[in-house]
């Protein structure tokens, strides 16, 4: 394929390793990167943060800056080249003595960043893998480690390279021989020539016998909660799907419907009672059987639950202290203290590995892997690892917490971070901006209203810029700025430089902090409109837009703090974690704006999934909840097309160009 290729030896030195640090009271891992220019000698080393780097079992590796460019040393190189990577992938052999792949230098820009194909030999032997669990020596047991929950998986591939969740397999597997065993005796007779029912191991008979707790809702639908009657319900639909296929040869069999069968029975387990209790068990079950391990961290948390206690209690106090100091909003501090709150008093009642796991995988540099996996150079790696990612971390999470509050609020924050890292990426400002000029202006306005008179000096400035410059005239022409800077990315758009140029642009004029403040909100407005699905602003009745305006300015705020307080620029605030969920916590989590969020990210998520044309594959039983996160309706998927084009390709091919050339080359 190079043949013809001009290539250079001796260019660069690739370095990664791994360094231990602890975390509530765990030890964990960090990667380590360093880059040598070997013709100055010149190296970088990012900084924790600054990088994301994956390395798969088939020992496919990508490694991606996270900034807006890579920093050019001060001692160039003699061809002028900029060899330090913003992306590089590439593919090891099978003795991963050497690789072979691809890089883009420079920034994620294909009109200053360069494209190379690369070749290396590993120079020293080095191991691959999951680190080994620590030997007490005093008792010769294992020592639990928090690495071993984050390399616990369901999945495993097959001979074809599709993935699947092997322990819903067979926990689905013993769904149905309950179904059998529970249907109606001449129905199993007739029709799948059973004269008893089939024997059931004690374990699953026990889980087979347990009712469901029908809420109100479920009661008024006909759910009693009792589980023999339950499975009996199932019965003609659970055959009228599957005799065609065991009576293939029976003509009357392919005149059933058993489409409408299928479509009835997933309908009818996703709403009973009997089956949300009944499947995070089974789940669970054959989860523990297949990795035992589970079963220590399970006894562990409980036996150790005053010392765990304690490093629950340092980390609340740090977390707490981190939220009041940065995050600005009153309503929205409360709600995310509250939230602390529930989650270390579950933490503290038996659930560490629970509590760790979860303040673990919703670490920035965790969620911003998460987003590496869904839109950015490790995505091409594998279509599948965004969802396969978020389950897995589902599942672990259900079982070492029954009540699956963990779970729920994991799933919450990956939607948060979805709409307020990854959406601000995608979002156009290059078209018609009518829209966001009235949510601009409306944002913009009550914001002054509310802080004009504010003790916090810093508020009060950033709302005295609003009221003394944001006229008519200035609102378009800021936007129009925007707009038009917007519509030069076209080819090769990325949002971070995107607001870097336009923080220059503004810097040129007399408005530059009335600017910065114009295009966040704009972006604020634009997440706010995509949570409620508005497509026409000017449609919107009073009530609608005072609530976008309400939450805009809560998601607003701490933009703005940052703008004024500490005078960044647009890329710095934008580019940094400012917009977790902690910063977002009371329109999220609470009121209104909590099913739109739900809505807004199932379409967002099915979108990232339709990658290559696949439809997403998601679980069910005891990462049930993220099916919700990840799985959605074509309704939900419908404002997200328009928004952002038909699939995650498209919208590929229009923006990253450069990265795409590179991954075009491995």
């Amino acid at each position: 394929k190079w043949k013809n290729a001009t290539w250079e030896d001796d260019v660069l030195s690739f370095t990664y390793g791994i360094d231990e640090q602890f975390f509530i009271g765990q030890k964990t891992y960090k990667v380590n990167i360093e880059f040598q220019d070997l013709q100055t000698t010149v190296t970088y080393n990012p900084a924790e943060g600054d990088f994301s780097f994956v390395l798969t079992p088939e020992f496919q590796a990508v490694f991606q800056h996270e900034n807006d460019q890579v920093p050019i040393p001060s001692n160039p190189r003699n061809d002028n080249k900029h060899v330090f990577p913003y992306l590089l992938q590439f593919n090891f052999n099978a003795e991963a003595s050497e690789f072979n792949g691809a890089m883009l230098t420079k920034a994620l820009d294909a009109a200053t960043g360069e494209v190379y194909a690369v070749k290396a030999v590993v120079e020293e032997e080095f191991t691959l893998g999951a680190p080994q669990p620590l030997m007490l020596a005093e008792t010769s047991q294992t020592q639990l480690n928090g690495q071993e929950l984050l390399n616990m998986s369901q999945f495993k591939k097959d001979d074809s390279g599709r993935w699947s969740d092997y322990i819903q397999e067979k926990a689905m597997k013993d769904f149905y021989t309950i179904l059998q065993y529970y249907m109606d005796g001449d129905l199993r007779k007739k029709y799948m020539g059973m004269n008893n029912a089939p024997d059931l191991d004690p374990t699953i008979k026990q889980i087979a016998d347990t009712d469901g707790d029908p809420s109100d809702d479920q009661k008024a639908n006909g759910d009693t909660g009792v589980a023999k009657d339950w499975y009996k319900s199932l019965s003609v639909a659970y055959l009228t799907q599957a005799l065609p296929t065991i009576w293939a040869s029976d003509s009357y069999s392919g005149k059933l419907n058993s489409v409408r069968a299928k479509k009835w029975l997933k309908t009818e387990t996703s709403t009973a009672s009997v089956f949300n209790a009944q499947s995070p068990e089974l789940y669970k079950t054959h989860w523990l059987q297949e990795m035992p391990l589970m079963g220590d961290f399970l006894v562990d948390q409980m036996q150790n639950n005053a010392t765990y206690s304690a490093y629950i209690d340092q980390d609340k106090t740090s977390w707490e202290d981190e939220v009041k100091t940065t995050v600005e909003d009153a309503d929205n501090q409360a709600s995310m203290l509250a939230i602390i709150q529930t989650l270390t008093a579950l933490g503290k009642s038996g659930k560490y590995w629970a509590y760790w796991l979860f303040r673990d995988i919703t670490q920035p540099s965790a969620l911003t892997m998460l987003q590496m996996l869904s839109i950015g150079g490790a995505a091409s790696l594998d279509g599948s690892a965004f969802s396969r990612q978020i389950q897995q971390n589902c599942a672990v999470l259900g079982i070492l917490d029954g009540s699956n509050v963990f779970q729920e609020q994991y799933i919450r924050v990956i939607q948060i971070f979805q709409l307020t890292n990854i959406l601000p990426q995608l979002l156009d400002f290059s078209g018609d901006m009518t829209n966001y000029q009235y949510a601009v202006n409306d944002i913009l306005k009550a914001f002054e209203e509310k802080y004009i008179d504010s003790t916090d000096p810093d508020m009060q400035k950033a709302a005295q810029e609003i009221q003394d410059n944001l006229n008519q005239k200035n609102l378009e022409d800021l936007l129009s700025q925007l707009q038009k800077m917007a519509s030069q990315f076209t080819g090769d758009y990325n949002f971070i430089k995107l607001m870097t140029y336009v923080d220059n642009l503004y810097a040129k004029g007399t408005l530059y902090t009335l600017g910065k403040l114009v295009a966040s909100a704009a972006v604020c407005g634009g997440i706010m409109m995509f949570y409620f699905g508005i497509q026409n602003w000017g449609a919107l009745d009073q009530a609608k837009k005072a609530q976008v305006v309400i939450d805009g300015i809560t998601m607003f705020t701490g933009i703005a703090l940052n703008l004024v307080r500490r005078g960044v620029a647009l890329y710095e605030v934008w580019g940094t974690d400012a917009m977790t969920y902690k910063n977002v916590a009371k329109i999220c989590f609470e009121g209104d704006c909590n099913e739109a969020v739900t809505s807004a990210s199932n379409g967002f998520s099915k979108w990232i999934l339709k990658k290559n044309g696949q439809a997403a594959e998601v679980g069910t039983d005891a990462a049930a909840a993220s099916e919700e996160a990840v799985v959605a309706g074509e309704e939900d998927l419908s404002l997200v097309e328009q928004l952002l084009g038909r699939n995650l390709d498209e919208f590929m091919a229009t923006r990253f160009g450069a990265a795409l050339a590179v991954m075009g080359l491995v």
